[in-house]
């Protein structure tokens, strides 16, 4: 669908473009923000361990998104980038892509369940 190339829908197009260029800005402004937030950051989650230390389940985005709603910090668990599921115990780097543009690291802590 075209508009006719007057005044007012030239105006209104560049109105638009505005608008749309200051929302980008603001969503990148707030993930640097949630990204300082988010700096130095320590996930820890307790499973079940079998032998071996080997874990009865695995540590997925869902659990590692619901630690950081405890800690006050909301994440969409999509937003978590983990290439497979954790199934040992141990301390493990995870990115949070929070913006096209920004991507914040926090370590997650998997330790046996008390």
């Amino acid at each position: 669908m075209a508009l006719e190339a007057t005044e007012k829908n030239i105006k209104l197009t560049e109105t638009q473009r505005k608008n749309i260029e200051i929302k980008k800005v603001k969503a990148k402004e707030d993930a640097l923000k949630l990204k300082e937030r988010l700096s130095g950051v320590t996930v820890t989650i307790a499973q079940k361990v079998g032998e071996e230390e080997k874990l009865y389940g695995s540590v997925t985005t869902m659990d590692i998104a619901d630690q950081l709603e405890k800690q006050g910090i909301t994440v969409e668990r999509r937003r978590i980038i983990l290439d497979k599921p954790i199934k040992s115990l141990g301390e493990f780097p995870v990115a949070v892509k929070l913006h096209p543009e920004v991507t914040a690291p926090i370590t997650v802590v998997v330790v046996p369940e008390a």
